[in-house]
């Protein structure tokens, strides 16, 4: 294991603990970690269930970085493809190129949310780079 493989495996268990809070009924947080219209009005409303399985993902995220196995450089690459794509968005709402900019989650994605997302991606390629 290396320091961006330990960084990464941080990132993803504390996303996935949040994740699982939220699953099984916190709150704290998460009305800003969802898009919403320049009203306020949220574009979705995540069930216990999604919040419980991104949660699973993001384990899974870490194991595979933690547990390098025979699809590890196929999972790595759609790592890199999901954290990539969500950095750069839909253009409208969530990413880097997005036109609503003045909501609470608008200005933590841009500060937080999509650059993290890019870091992420980076991190993989670099542990793809590391494990050649």
């Amino acid at each position: 294991m290396n320091v961006p493989g330990y960084f990464l495996i941080t990132i993803f268990l504390s996303v996935a603990l949040l994740h699982i809070y939220w699953a099984i009924g916190g709150s704290w947080g998460k009305n800003l970690a969802i898009p919403t219209t320049e009203k306020g009005i949220a574009l979705f409303q995540p069930s216990a269930l999604s919040c419980a399985l991104i949660g699973a993902l993001f384990i899974l995220f870490s194991l595979s970085i933690a547990f390098r196995g025979r699809f590890s450089s196929f999972i790595f690459w759609v790592m890199v493809f999901i954290f990539f794509l969500r950095a750069v968005g839909d253009f409208r709402y969530v990413g880097f190129f997005k036109k609503i900019k003045k909501t609470p989650f608008a200005e933590r994605d841009t500060h937080f949310y999509s650059p993290l997302s890019l870091l992420i991606s980076l991190l993989i390629l670099l542990q793809l780079k590391l494990f050649k």
